[in-house]
């Protein structure tokens, strides 16, 4: 008969705080990422601001990618005033954000995106792209003018 194999037995925060360890060596750092923005609820009132950005794949409904992040009470409310002076608009749900980022594992809150800064010009981009696209499908579709007459 084989001997049995032992293994070292771990908690649960043991294991998660081996991750969060592996997580603060090799991830240490800050990183510009693009996503969508999604569960986003109502804006924060003077607290922090919970929200998800997700990474949609080509199909409809694909999701390749979804992460919780937070903005802390302490910038929350200098980076949506950054984001809504410069392009307009609320920092709301379906938006492409591209934003500077840390990445956390705690070990009763798990994987998280800690976010520092954000960059409206990529947001105004996707903008601009989307409106350029709605107008072309327009055009081809003979309904540019409709409203003229």
């Amino acid at each position: 008969m084989p001997k049995p194999i032992l293994m070292k037995v771990f908690s649960l925060h043991e294991l998660n705080s081996s991750i969060r360890r592996a997580f603060e060596q090799n991830f240490g750092g800050r990183f510009w990422v693009t996503a969508e923005t999604s569960g986003i609820k109502s804006p924060p009132q003077g607290g922090h601001f919970y929200f998800e950005l997700l990474e949609k794949g080509e199909r409809e409904g694909q999701i390749l990618a979804r992460s919780r992040a937070v903005m802390w009470r302490a910038s929350v409310g200098s980076l949506l005033a950054k984001f809504e002076s410069a392009t307009g608009q609320t920092f709301t749900n379906g938006l492409q954000v591209q934003l500077l980022v840390g990445v956390h594992f705690h070990e009763q809150f798990g994987l998280y995106l800690d976010v520092y800064d954000l960059d409206p010009t990529f947001t105004l981009g996707d903008m601009a792209r989307k409106r350029r696209e709605t107008l072309e499908r327009l055009r081809r579709e003979g309904l540019i003018d409709c409203q003229k007459s």
